[in-house]
C-alpha cells in the first residue's frame, strides 16, 4: 500500500467518553432497528417463520472408490442419529429435500450409559433433525409444533445436536460442514412454494430481476448473521459461547470410540441483535448492550492460537461483505482524503476501502467507528427479514475433510 493510502488510514479516529445523549441515541437506534426487522416480519411478509437451526437437516455422504474403470459407493463407518419427538415444519421440509428421511427409531446408549431414543438414519441416508418440547411448552397440543417455533429473528439463538454412532471401536474422525440455505415463499396457484436462493437463481424462478438481486444480497447477509460455536459458556452472565466455528467446519474426534455408541457433537447457533456483542473488546465506552458472544478483551492471543475475541473480529473482517450492508467508507472521508482517494486506481480504491473497514472493526470501541458499523449490520438484517421466508442450517457429515 502507498504513503497516500497509509496516511488515509492510519488518520486518528475520534475519541472521548460518550455523553449520556449519546448512549441514549445509539440505544435508541438498537431499538429501532428491532423494531423495524419486526415490522418487517409482520407487514412485508404476513408471517416470517424460519426454518431454522433446530429442524435441521444432516447428510451423511458416501465415500466413493474408483477402480480401473468401475466406481464402487462404500458406506461410512458411522452412522448418524438425532432425538426428540417432533420435525418442525415437515411437509415443507420434504418439499424442497425429498430425499431426507425420518430415519428409524432405536435405542441407544452414550458415552455414560442409555441415552434415549434416537431416530438413526438408514444405511448412511439423510436425517432430518428432530426436536423434544421442553416443560415450558404447551402440553395441550402437542402435534402443533408450529407452537414451539421460536419468534426467530435478531436475538436469538438454539443447538443443534448431532450423534455419530461408530460402526467399529477404535478412532473416530467424522468432517461436519454447516451451511446455511434460504429460502423464499411464494404462492403457486393458492399453494406455498419455496424457492431456493442460489447463486444461480434468475427470473425464471418467477421472481422478477430485483427480486432476485435483494434474495440474493439477503441470503449473503444471513450466511453472515448466523454464527456458530462449539460450546457455552461457563460464566453465561458474562458472555454466551466459546470456540466459535468461523470456517464453518468442525472436526469431531475421538480416539478409543466403542463400537455402536452414540457420541454427541454439540452444535450452537446465534444471530445477535446488535454489533456491540460481536465487535466489541471491551465496554468501556458503555456502547454494548446485552450480553457479549465470546469473552471481551484486549488480548488477541497468537496467529496460530487466537483467542475467541480474535477469532470472531478475523471473521468480522473476512466476511464484511457478508456482515454489513451499504457502507460507504468515500462519505466519512474530508475533503483532502477525498481528493487522494479519487487519484487512486479502482484496485488500491478497493483495497483502501476494505482496509479502511477492517480499521474500524479493530477499533469498534469509539463512537463514529461504533455507530458506522452498527449501522450497516442493522441495514443486513433488515434485508434479511425483508427478503427471507425461511431458511435451514444443513450438516454435511464426511469421514474425511472435504474441500
Amino acid at each position: 500500500m502507498d504513503e497516500k493510502m497509509n496516511k488515509l488510514l492510519t488518520a486518528p479516529a475520534s475519541e472521548g467518553a460518550v455523553s449520556e445523549y449519546e448512549n441514549r441515541l445509539a440505544e435508541e437506534k438498537r431499538e429501532k432497528k428491532k423494531k423495524l426487522v419486526k415490522i418487517g416480519i409482520v407487514m412485508l411478509l404476513a408471517l416470517l417463520v424460519f426454518v431454522f437451526a433446530t429442524i435441521a437437516w444432516f447428510a451423511s455422504n458416501k465415500n466413493t472408490e474408483a477402480n480401473g474403470m468401475s466406481v464402487t459407493v462404500t458406506s461410512l463407518p458411522f452412522d448418524i442419529a438425532t432425538t426428540g419427538t417432533l420435525i418442525h415444519n415437515e411437509p415443507q421440509l420434504t418439499s424442497v429435500r425429498s430425499e431426507y428421511t425420518e430415519g428409524e427409531q432405536e435405542s441407544l446408549s452414550g458415552e455414560t450409559g442409555v441415552v434415549g431414543t434416537y431416530y438413526a438414519a438408514a444405511d448412511n441416508d439423510s436425517l432430518m433433525l428432530r426436536f423434544e418440547p421442553t416443560e415450558a411448552d404447551d402440553p395441550e397440543t402437542p402435534d402443533v409444533d408450529e407452537r414451539y417455533l421460536p419468534d426467530i429473528g435478531p436475538d436469538s439463538s438454539g443447538e443443534l445436536s448431532l450423534y455419530i454412532i461408530p460402526k467399529q471401536s477404535g478412532t473416530l474422525d467424522a468432517y461436519i460442514d454447516l451451511n446455511v440455505v434460504s429460502f423464499k415463499a411464494v404462492d403457486n396457484e393458492g399453494q406455498e412454494e419455496l424457492i431456493e436462493i442460489t447463486p444461480s437463481l434468475d427470473t425464471t424462478s418467477g421472481l422478477t430481476a430485483e427480486q432476485v438481486a435483494s434474495c440474493k444480497d439477503a441470503a449473503q447477509f444471513l450466511k453472515g448473521h448466523i454464527l456458530f460455536f462449539e460450546e457455552l459458556s461457563s460464566v453465561p452472565e458474562s458472555y454466551s459461547y466459546k470456540k466459535p466455528i468461523t470456517d464453518g467446519k468442525i472436526h469431531f474426534h475421538k480416539a478409543n470410540a466403542v463400537e455402536g455408541r452414540a457420541y454427541k457433537v454439540n452444535i450452537y447457533w446465534t444471530w445477535t441483535n446488535t454489533l456491540g456483542q460481536i465487535a466489541l473488546k471491551n465496554n468501556d465506552n458503555e456502547l454494548r448492550s446485552g450480553i457479549p458472544v465470546v469473552e471481551e478483551t484486549d488480548d488477541m492471543g497468537t496467529e496460530s492460537d487466537p483467542t475467541d475475541k480474535a477469532a470472531i473480529l478475523k471473521y468480522l473482517k473476512d466476511n464484511k461483505d457478508s456482515v454489513f450492508s451499504d457502507i460507504n467508507v468515500y462519505e466519512t472521508l474530508t475533503d483532502a482524503e477525498k481528493e487522494a482517494y479519487d487519484a487512486m486506481t479502482a484496485e488500491e480504491q478497493a483495497e483502501y476501502e476494505s482496509a479502511a473497514v477492517d480499521d474500524w472493526i479493530e477499533n469498534a470501541g469509539t463512537v463514529k467507528n461504533f455507530e458506522l458499523l452498527s449501522d450497516a449490520y442493522n441495514s443486513a438484517d433488515f434485508t434479511i427479514g425483508t427478503n427471507l421466508d425461511y431458511f435451514m442450517i444443513e450438516l454435511a457429515v464426511n469421514s474425511t475433510e472435504q474441500g
